[in-house]
């Protein structure tokens, strides 16, 4: 684990008032963030919902209402993230304020949102990526060990 990474992520949350880094976790149940990133960039893996640039503040509605419908977030507003292109090596636990702009508090490149929050339990996961003029996000169950992307109802 890189300090200067857990410094980026501190500095990420700080931005946004309310968003709480609380301590970091190697793995949830054997899923580390290596593995579910590897999942959500396979060629096998589709999105679940892909929105167009122009709506960004749809996506932000999108995620938390997954979020909620999924428990990827506990009752206070805590999950475990794993944000691209930082090397932390394990997964960070948070608590957001309710509505904070996750794409904009998880955008480290460039404002991309790329992200993933995964449920204490490990059971659940929303992945967000950015490509080109579209963010995909993918909603991401974990049973026996293994990992499968949901349609999303919305």
């Amino acid at each position: 684990m890189r300090t200067e990474d857990v410094s980026r992520l501190e500095l990420l949350c700080r931005r946004f008032s309310g968003v709480e880094l609380i301590d970091l976790v190697d793995d949830v149940g054997g899923l580390t963030p290596g593995q579910a990133w590897a999942h959500v960039v396979s060629m096998e893996s589709k999105p679940s919902l892909v929105v167009r640039d122009k709506h960004m503040a749809d996506a932000g509605r999108s995620w938390w209402s997954l979020a909620r419908e999924h428990g990827v977030l506990s009752d206070t507003s805590s999950c475990l993230i794993s944000v691209s292109g930082l090397a932390l090596g394990a997964w960070a636990r948070i608590r957001l304020p309710e509505r904070a702009p996750v794409f904009e508090v998880f955008a480290v490149d460039a404002g991309s949102p790329e992200f993933i929050a995964l449920n204490e339990a490990g059971s659940f996961f929303l992945a967000v990526t950015a490509e080109e003029d579209e963010t995909w996000i993918y909603l991401v169950e974990r049973q026996g060990g293994q990992l499968r992307t949901l349609p999303a109802a919305h």
